[in-house]
C-alpha cells in the first residue's frame, strides 16, 4: 500500500478518536481514548516518515498514563520535554521541521494542568499550529485539516468565553 494513503487513513482513525473523545464523560475513557489516538498518530507519522512525530506520540502515551496516576508536577514536566528531546535528535538528518512536534508537546506537557481554558485554549492552538506545519511537510492531509479545524473551533471557543466573561459583569 501507498506510504501516503496509509499514513493518512491511519491519521483519519486517530482524528475520528479525537473528536469523539470530546463526548467522553470520564477521565479513564478519555485517557484510553488518548493513548490510541496517540498510538495512531505515532505509527501514522512513522509511516510518513516523521519520525520526531512518532517519538512524541509514543512518548506522550507514557506521559498520559504516567500523569493519569500522579500529578504533574515541574520536575517531572521537565523530565518529559528533555525525554522528548533526546529522543527525536537524529543527528545528521535533523532538520527544522523535526522542531515541531518537541515543541508541541513540550508545550503541551507544560500547560497539561492549567486551570485556566483560555491558556489551554491558546496552548491547543500554538501546539496544532506546529502540527500544521509538520503535517504539511510529510503530506499528512487529513491531520493537516483536522488540526486546521481545532485552531479555529479554539479561537471561537475563546470569543465565547470571553463573551460569557464580558456577560457576567454586566
Amino acid at each position: 500500500m501507498n506510504p501516503i494513503l496509509l499514513g493518512n487513513c491511519l491519521s483519519l482513525v486517530a482524528c475520528i478518536l479525537m473528536v469523539s473523545a470530546g463526548l467522553l464523560k470520564t477521565k479513564k475513557n478519555i485517557l484510553i481514548s488518548q493513548t490510541f489516538q496517540s498510538f495512531l498518530f505515532g505509527i501514522s507519522n512513522f509511516v510518513l516518515g516523521g519520525y520526531s512525530g512518532f517519538i512524541s506520540g509514543m512518548v506522550s502515551i507514557f506521559r498520559n498514563l504516567l500523569f493519569f496516576k500522579v500529578t504533574p508536577s515541574k520536575k517531572l514536566k521537565i523530565m518529559f520535554i528533555i525525554i522528548y528531546i533526546i529522543l527525536s535528535y537524529q543527528p545528521g538528518n535533523f532538520r527544522f521541521i523535526e522542531l515541531m512536534p518537541i515543541i508541541a508537546v513540550s508545550f503541551f506537557t507544560w500547560y497539561l494542568d492549567t486551570p485556566s481554558e483560555i491558556t489551554l485554549k491558546k496552548m491547543i492552538i500554538g501546539t496544532s499550529f506546529c502540527w500544521v506545519l509538520y503535517d504539511l511537510n510529510y503530506l499528512n492531509f487529513v491531520s493537516f485539516t483536522f488540526d486546521c479545524l481545532s485552531i479555529m473551533t479554539n479561537i471561537i471557543g475563546i470569543k465565547m468565553i470571553l463573551k460569557d466573561q464580558k456577560n457576567a459583569l454586566k
